[in-house]
Parts: C-alpha cells; structure tokens; sequence
C-alpha cells in the first residue's frame, strides 16, 4: 500500500523506504537494496511460471536477471550494448525447491571479473529467493566503459613469486588458482587487470 510507506535518509545518507514488511535502501555509490520480512512479503520473479523442483533453479536465476535488467531500464543504462557482461558466480541452495536459494552474480570485462578491491569476498549482484519468492537483492549498478588503454601485466611467475616472497614464513606454501581480474575501487578511478594468487 502506499500510503504505508514511510521514506527517511539514514547515517550513511542513503534513502530508506518503509512499508508492509519490505525494506529498499538506495544508497548514493549506486548500491539498491531490497530486503522482505520473509517469503510471504516477497516479489513474485517467477514470472507464472509453475514452479518445481527440476525448474526452480531456472525460475530463481531467470527471475533475478529480469529484475536486473529493470534496474538497468529504470536508470537509463543500455546493457544491450555495454562493454561488460553479467554472469553467475556462485549458487547455494538449502532443501528442495520450496526452501531457499542464494545467487551471486558479477560483472566481466573482457571475459575477465571485476572484483571489489576493497572487499574481494563482496559480489556485484545478490539474492535471496525463498519460496518461489524474492526475499533479498542486493545490486551495485555500475556502468564501465572502456578507455582503449593497453596496460602491460606483470607476468603470471612474477606475481607468484611475490604471493611465496609473502608468506614465507609459512611451513608450506600451496597455490591452488591464480587470474587475471579487474580491481574494482568505490572511487571510480581507471580499473586496470591484476593477478589474483590463491
């Protein structure tokens, strides 16, 4: 109802709109999120789609990127034709179809992550369906563009040569993965390619 819905700016001056159990923050860096008391104060992504157990994943993953596009819609952004893509980074489910299931979604650059510099364990895109319905999403709608600056790397061995020079001190040193990734900074500065080693 909106004539329920109560809207204040909170300590980190983000707008915060109340009401019927629903929570959105809108924050001024670009982060929307939207949060729902439990599955029966959720959004309906499904889309009428009858949901079951062998589509439930389906219904989840394709519900949450339509309410992606509609952020992207609703700011002007045309994702058609951006120089980034969208991708599923990361899925956990908890029972069956009925019980909860938890998507991560990042940007890619040139077939390569954007990870947050600040918080590498944080992603792009968050939610939460519980019950066929959308409890939890969290976006960081981000535009990137590309400036057509080639910028060398170090080389892959360089870079593993540093992550052993930093944990010497350890009895073993083991290097399970290691990639190029694009470092994410909150103050918008030039995002150049860097070497994750894990």
């Amino acid at each position: 109802d909106p004539n329920t819905i109560r809207s204040y700016v909170n300590n980190e001056n983000s707008r915060v709109l109340l009401g019927d159990n629903r929570r959105i923050t809108l924050s001024s860096d670009g982060i929307i999120e939207f949060k729902a008391s439990g599955a029966k104060d959720g959004i309906d992504i499904s889309g009428g789609t009858v949901q079951t157990a062998e589509n439930s994943l389906y219904v989840a993953i394709s519900g949450t990127l339509k309410t992606v596009l509609g952020m992207f819609e609703i700011t002007g952004t045309d994702i058609k034709n951006a120089d980034y893509e969208i991708k599923v980074t990361g899925m956990e489910t908890t029972g069956d179809y009925q019980n909860e299931i938890r998507l991560c979604f990042d940007y890619y650059i040139n077939g390569l992550i954007m990870e947050y510099t600040d918080n590498p364990s944080s992603h792009a895109i968050e939610a939460v369906i519980s019950k066929g319905k959308l409890t939890y999403f969290k976006m960081e709608l981000k535009n990137f563009q590309k400036t057509g600056q080639l910028v060398s790397n170090e080389q892959m061995i360089t870079a593993i040569d540093k992550y052993c020079a930093e944990n010497q001190d350890k009895e073993n040193i083991y290097i399970y993965d290691s990639y190029l990734y694009y470092g994410y900074k909150k103050n918008n500065e030039t995002m150049h390619t860097s070497w994750a080693v894990n």
